[in-house]
């Protein structure tokens, strides 16, 4: 929902402001706005997502308190820093992202060290892993220079993230529904773990 409403930005950009022409020179110009949130809810969502497969309570614990911790700094972060409608935030992104990679980390130790790693292809979230790793990995370095996607400031960097963005889309959506597809059709879809301590 988020990417449609956030196709305003270029819409009206790529018109070059004749359509749209009232977001010109506002702060509503470009869609940091909308998705610097995004980005926030989005990495919470994920780590509570492979939080909620752990059975160590220490992890869950640490999981619990550190997403906390980012969600909480992230918030404060866009609001004092002033790059809420400038650009991506620098610290959602690094910070987020090592948070997330933390969470997938763990899930992959008990993984390991469970009797489940023998069928790991039959468990969908080793998919979603595989998919928002790779995703978040690729997309790390262009939020950090997002400040630069302008095509009269380098228009090196726009035609980068354009190709890049679509082959990471295309590849984290494409393991979500391999997993999806694989995991029905053995009839082996986990089930989330219903006992949520949040």
């Amino acid at each position: 929902m988020v990417e449609i409403i956030g196709i305003y930005a270029g819409y009206a950009y790529y018109s070059n402001y004749q359509k749209m022409a009232f977001l010109k020179d506002t702060v509503f110009e470009r869609n940091y706005w909308l998705f610097n949130p995004k980005i926030i809810l989005e990495y919470v969502v994920f780590v509570l997502f492979f939080r909620s497969f752990l059975e160590d309570k220490f992890f869950k614990s640490f999981l619990k308190y550190l997403i906390i911790f980012f969600a909480f700094t992230a918030i404060l972060y866009l609001y004092f820093s002033g790059e809420y409608f400038l650009s991506i935030s620098l610290y959602n992104s690094i910070v987020g992202n090592i948070v997330l990679m933390i969470s997938i980390g763990m899930y992959f130790f008990e993984l390991m060290k469970s009797s489940s790693i023998i069928h790991f292809k039959k468990l969908l979230p080793v998919y979603i892993a595989i998919g928002v790793l790779i995703f978040q990995l690729g997309m790390t370095p262009l939020r950090i220079y997002s400040k630069y996607f302008s095509m009269s400031l380098s228009p090196e960097f726009v035609a980068l993230w354009k190709p890049t963005l679509i082959i990471l889309n295309i590849f984290m959506y494409s393991m979500f529904i391999i997993g999806f597809i694989y995991c029905t059709q053995i009839k082996q879809l986990p089930e989330l773990n219903n006992k949520k301590e949040y």
